[in-house]
């Protein structure tokens, strides 16, 4: 960033004779990897957002698939036509419900990963 490319900074909590941009840098580097610390890169934060909101959506279509299997007697007059069981029609609802998740999940993740974290940091 900026402060690894000055000269020299100035007026540094803990540095009063001043440091270099690059040590600083380096010691920041340093002190992140001491910690097992990671950068948030947007890529992390969509890959982040979009496995936890896969892990809820498996969950919430596995416990809905067992619900239908279970109660598919009680359910049977309300659907006309076709079996509660139906494989296509347990597979079409499971994609559908699948798909429509994890975009909703994409669509917000997508746009915080492409947001300057300085600029929301500046709007509070």
């Amino acid at each position: 960033g900026q402060a690894g490319a000055s000269r020299r900074i100035e007026n540094y909590l803990g540095f009063p004779a001043g440091i270099s941009g690059s040590e600083l840098t380096t010691r920041a580097v340093t002190q992140a990897r001491k910690f097992n610390a990671r950068t948030a890169t947007p890529y992390r934060a969509l890959r982040t957002v979009m496995l936890d909101g896969a892990i809820i959506t498996a969950a919430g279509i596995t416990v809905g698939l067992l619900a239908t299997l279970a109660t598919g007697d009680v359910l049977r007059h309300l659907v006309f036509g076709i079996s509660p069981h139906d494989p296509l029609i347990l597979i079409l609802v499971t994609l559908s419900v699948g798909a429509g998740s994890l975009l909703a999940c994409y669509l917000p993740a997508r746009r915080a990963a492409a947001t300057n974290p300085l600029d929301m940091l500046r709007d509070e």
